[in-house]
């Protein structure tokens, strides 16, 4: 994602890109980034390995907390995010799709009153951002995420899916596409 955001970067500065779509090309790719990668909710083979990201408001969310579930497994909760908002949990017996929960911590010294969500479909990176909280909500078609996510160790992850998540960020990207 990196390499994408500098050539980004560098087709800005020689082509005259207006702000507004430079801002929704890197919102694109951040979004896309957070979902944990591309792959099927179907698959269904417990994952090894990491998960982890940054949890964001503009800011790094500092000693908050994330906790993940998953389709099957252990729910897991991470070490307070640190001081530039990274946190991580090692996965065992988990399947895929998991949702992450942060709450707590603060931002700029303030106390972080927002719970925000994010799901991943595949192991690695899953930031947590108050667009990844939106791409969920609209996912989820639940006017509350933090009571979807309460209630994903009884009713599963039904209405989140690879389909529902791109969905979800294709009206994203939708609204905040300006007329040029």
């Amino acid at each position: 994602m990196f390499a994408t955001l500098y050539f980004l970067t560098i087709n800005v500065a020689f082509m005259n890109l207006s702000f507004k779509h430079f801002t929704l090309t890197c919102l694109s790719a951040a979004v896309l980034s957070a979902c944990g990668g591309g792959g099927s909710a179907s698959v269904a083979t417990p994952s090894p390995g990491i998960l982890s990201g940054t949890a964001a408001v503009g800011a790094p969310v500092v000693g908050a907390n994330v906790s993940v579930t998953c389709t099957s497994g252990a729910k897991l909760t991470s070490q307070p995010t640190s001081s530039s908002g990274l946190w991580q949990v090692v996965l065992s017996d988990q399947t895929f799709p998991c949702a992450a929960q942060l709450s707590g911590g603060t931002v700029n010294g303030v106390t972080n009153t927002l719970q925000l969500h994010s799901v991943a479909l595949n192991k690695g990176t899953l930031n947590i951002t108050p667009i990844t909280d939106l791409v969920v909500t609209n996912a989820s078609q639940a006017a509350n995420p933090s009571a979807w996510y309460a209630a994903i160790a009884s009713a599963g992850f039904t209405t989140v899916n690879a389909a529902s998540l791109n969905s979800a960020l294709n009206l994203l990207v939708t609204e905040f596409t300006c007329a040029p």
